[in-house]
């Protein structure tokens, strides 16, 4: 997540949810991970990292429904992967826990906030393009 607007509250409790699919697989230990960091200014190398899942248990070529709750430690979040892995993502939620779709005292990111994605390939690091696709 790179809006300076919206940042997450250190913390809280997180639900994230997406759609990934695999398309080229070369490595089956590659992870796709949860990055904190402590600002949003550009791309940067992560801080913490917690996996949120391993290539191996995805099904090439088909839409994933992954999910993954986090307490926040830092500001702003972002997924990476390692590997060199081709896939899609979609369907990028975020949620504080508890939400119940009021405003009222309700201090989290807009479900249309844009999540910060990057592909973490050996010492390089790569911006997916986010492409939108039907996942049914």
């Amino acid at each position: 997540m790179r809006s300076d607007n919206t940042p997450i509250t250190v913390g809280n409790l997180y639900h994230l949810t997406f759609y990934v699919k695999p398309v080229t697989v070369t490595d089956t230990n590659a992870l796709i991970s949860l990055i904190s960091m402590s600002n949003s200014a550009g791309v940067m190398l992560p801080g913490d990292t917690e996996t949120i899942c391993n290539f191996a248990d995805l099904k090439v070529g088909e839409w994933n429904k992954v999910t993954f709750s986090f307490t926040a430690k830092d500001k702003f979040v972002g997924i990476s992967a390692t590997g060199g892995n081709d896939f899609y993502v979609d369907d990028v939620e975020l949620v504080l826990d508890g939400y119940n779709g009021t405003a009222t005292g309700d201090n989290s990111p807009s479900v249309a906030a844009v999540i910060l994605l990057m592909a973490v390939c050996a010492a390089f690091v790569t911006i997916v393009t986010l492409k939108r696709y039907a996942h049914k």
